[in-house]
C-alpha cells in the first residue's frame, strides 16, 4: 500500500533576487555563474516511498535569462514560454517539454515527448517525438529551418556511458524552389570517457540548398 506522500511547490517570482540572495549565504563559493532573471514555478508530487514511486511534476518558466555584465544584451539568450512535465512511475515516466529561445534575430522553438525511467546503474528512455524550428540562424536566409523525428528511438545512460539506438531525422529548409527536405540518419551511438562512436549520413540533399548559404 502506498502511504508515503510528498508535495512540493516552489515559485520564484524574481529569479534575479533569488540568485542574488543565494550568493550571500555563508559557504557559497565566489565567482558563481551569472545571475538568472525571470520567473519559474515548480509543482511536484511524490507518492509511494523510494522503490518505485509515482511522480507528478510540472515546471513552468515564462521567462529565463542570464544576467552577465560582460555579455552585450543582443548576444544573450532568453528562454520564453517554457514548460516541462513528468508523470508516471519512476521506472517509466512520461516526459513532455517545450519552449522558445531567443537571441537577437535568432529564434529556436523546441517541442519533445518521450519516456524516461530508472534502471539498474542508470537511466533509460525513449524519444517519441521531437520538433525543432529555427529562424535567423543563417543571416542571408529568410524562413524557418525545421528538424523532426519520423520514428522514436531509445536512449540509455548507464555507468557513465550514453548509448542511443540508430535513427533518423527529417530536415526541412526554407528554399524557394526544389525539394525542401533532406534526411539525416545515424548508426547506434555510444559516448563515454570522452570518446564518441557513431556513423551517419545525409541523404537527398537538394542542390537548391546551396543558394541558402
Amino acid at each position: 500500500q502506498e502511504k508515503s506522500l510528498a508535495d512540493l511547490l516552489a515559485h520564484a517570482a524574481s529569479l534575479e533576487r533569488a540568485t542574488a540572495w543565494l550568493a550571500t549565504l555563508p559557504g557559497m563559493p565566489a565567482g558563481l555563474p551569472p545571475q538568472l532573471a525571470g520567473q519559474a514555478r515548480l509543482d511536484a508530487r511524490w507518492q509511494g516511498g523510494w522503490t518505485d514511486p509515482t511522480l507528478q511534476a510540472r515546471l513552468q518558466v515564462p521567462r529565463l535569462a542570464a544576467v552577465d555584465p560582460a555579455t552585450p544584451p543582443e548576444a544573450a539568450w532568453t528562454l520564453r514560454d517554457a514548460s516541462a512535465s513528468l508523470e508516471g512511475r519512476l521506472a517509466q515516466a512520461r516526459l513532455q517539454a517545450e519552449g522558445v529561445a531567443v537571441q537577437g534575430l535568432r529564434r529556436l522553438r523546441a517541442r519533445l515527448a518521450g519516456t524516461a525511467g530508472q534502471v539498474s546503474g542508470g537511466w533509460q528512455g525513449r524519444l517519441d517525438s521531437l520538433d525543432l524550428a529555427a529562424t535567423g540562424l543563417v543571416p542571408t536566409t529568410e524562413g524557418e529551418w525545421r528538424l523532426r523525428l519520423p520514428q522514436p528511438f531509445g536512449i540509455t545512460w548507464r555507468d557513465g556511458v550514453l548509448q542511443a539506438e540508430a535513427g533518423s531525422a527529417l530536415l526541412d529548409a526554407p528554399v524557394r524552389r526544389g525539394p525542401p527536405q533532406a534526411r539525416l540518419a545515424w548508426q547506434p551511438l555510444r559516448w563515454g570517457q570522452g570518446e564518441l562512436e557513431t556513423a551517419g549520413r545525409l541523404e537527398g540533399l537538394p542542390m537548391a540548398w546551396i543558394e541558402l548559404f
